[in-house]
């Protein structure tokens, strides 16, 4: 049973963003109880000398006193309010909201599909009472990082910039995420407005780990779909390819290869001309191969940018000495994108998935064990 607190809202905005908003109300607040605490001490100064204060020589004074300050405090108090109506408008009028329901998205003017009330919409994103799967991806350099979240039905992203000052803290988290390239578009995580789905980091973890309460098994489960929806599921020890189960705690065979195919031939340019037009380019796939018993399934993909994840420039030195576990984890990732090209795999037994997840699945296939010599069919590993 998930334990949370009921409610929990969390902003979506970048401290770029809100904090010179954030900053103003504080002072504007501040502003505001400095003129009411100056008009309180006077007041209670006087009432509890009322013989010294007001006697008959100086009680107009006292009187005149009274109205400066609470004029004073009337324009302080006007001043504050229209600034911190001011600022309140800026902002971020973007937040979730964490619930029994599950994790919402609120916005002004969410579109069609969503509930609330009027110029403020709401739209349920994750049920947390339903299966999900937890996948957390981040760049090399590991200063951004991406929490996906997979259900049968939708993958939702959340996105945080790590401040180097963050780093040693969630250590644990950067070396939990899989390593995609700085130009990938997953980092630009988007909410269901089009504007940037960014969490601190901070609040980031808080969410992972409410995730995790309501389901401590979320990080062993990934729920994708192939090109023609059929499921693709790691689940725990099994994983699910349209139609075929792998047994993860069971001897199996994989590997990684790369593949090319044109695009844009076959077609004739006219009626009367049968020859095939020229082809218009040439894609680079990504494939891994996975084969147990009579089960065998190649997963497909574009092959991602990888440019400035093989770059040897991608983190310093000083953070491999003192969090060798994300350095570790990252060199596991270039481990598992080394790949030979090969020929292209049969068409029946294509897969394709999105090429973001190729090295998620290919870390759950990595922690299986290997067959044995004479566990392998005649001719497989030719393949």
């Amino acid at each position: 049973m998930w334990h949370a607190s009921p409610v929990r809202i969390m902003a979506l905005a970048s401290a770029k963003d809100s904090g010179r908003a954030t900053g103003d109300l504080y002072r504007s607040f501040a502003l505001l109880m400095a003129g009411v605490a100056i008009l309180v001490i006077v007041v209670a100064f006087l009432v509890a000398h009322p013989g010294a204060a007001l006697s008959s020589s100086n009680v107009v004074a006292a009187r005149w006193l009274l109205a400066s300050l609470g004029v004073l405090t009337a324009v302080l108090a006007f001043f504050s309010a229209k600034l911190f109506l001011l600022r309140s408008a800026e902002l971020p009028a973007r937040r979730l909201r964490i619930d029994a329901r599950g994790i919402s998205f609120e916005a002004s003017h969410l579109g069609h599909g969503t509930i609330g009330q009027r110029g403020r919409g709401q739209e349920l994103l994750l049920d947390l009472a339903r299966p999900f799967g937890v996948t957390l991806l981040g760049n090399r350099a590991r200063d951004r990082l991406v929490l996906a979240v997979t259900t049968a039905h939708r993958t939702v992203y959340f996105g945080a910039k790590v401040d180097p000052s963050e780093r040693h803290t969630y250590r644990s988290i950067l070396s939990s995420a899989s390593t995609v390239s700085d130009d990938d578009a997953v980092l630009d995580a988007a909410g269901l407005d089009g504007a940037p789905f960014d969490l601190g980091l901070k609040d980031l973890g808080d969410l992972l780990n409410i995730l995790l309460r309501a389901d401590g098994k979320a990080f062993d489960r990934c729920f994708l779909s192939d090109t023609h929806g059929a499921p693709v599921v790691l689940d725990g020890a099994e994983l699910r390819i349209g139609g075929q189960w792998f047994d993860l705690r069971s001897p199996l065979l994989w590997r990684a290869a790369l593949f090319q195919e044109p695009f844009g031939a076959g077609v004739p340019t006219s009626d009367s001309d049968a020859t095939p037009a020229p082809a218009g380019g040439v894609m680079i796939y990504q494939a891994t191969w996975v084969q147990q018993g009579v089960s065998e399934a190649v997963l497909v993909s574009l092959l991602g940018p990888l440019g400035s994840v093989s770059s040897p420039a991608g983190a310093s030195t000083t953070d491999a000495v003192e969090m060798p576990d994300v350095a570790s984890a990252v060199l596991r990732d270039l481990r598992l994108m080394q790949a030979a090209p090969e020929a292209p795999p049969p068409s029946e037994l294509r897969v394709g998935i999105e090429h973001t997840f190729m090295l998620r699945l290919r870390a759950a296939l990595d922690r299986a064990p290997r067959p044995s010599h004479r566990d392998i069919p005649s001719g497989a590993a030719a393949r």
